[in-house]
């Protein structure tokens, strides 16, 4: 991550970490995905965990440049849909409805597009 942000840096770009949904974080849960969760159950608290450490901790890291920080491990609490197809992996619905929280909550954040630079 800090190797990123530093390349990033480096090209004068801003820097979008992404905390992505998880299944087991997910509080509304589809009948196929509340299956598909008791399927990964066994890890489910280890990564649970795992995943709200890193939303705790992340964010107080100095890293270099512009770098948002983006958690999503809740995004889908308000689609109603499937978003899942394995315990960390989006269908159709979940990768547009990410996409839409990341732009919602970047530009709510402020962030801007770099100029492009003209050729």
């Amino acid at each position: 991550l800090h190797s990123m942000a530093t390349i990033a840096n480096g090209m004068g770009i801003p820097y979008i970490m992404v905390l992505q949904p998880y299944i087991h974080l997910r509080t509304n849960l589809k009948d196929d995905e509340r299956e598909m969760a008791a399927a990964y159950a066994y890890r489910g608290e280890y990564m649970a965990k795992g995943i709200k450490t890193l939303s705790e901790t992340i964010p107080k890291i100095d890293f270099p440049g512009e770098v948002y920080v983006l958690d999503a491990t809740k995004a889908f609490d308000a689609v109603d849909g499937q978003c899942f197809i394995d315990e960390v992996h989006l269908n159709d619905l979940g990768n547009q409805k990410l996409s839409d929280f990341i732009a919602t909550t970047a530009n709510a954040e402020g962030l801007k597009a770099p100029e492009m630079a003209s050729r």
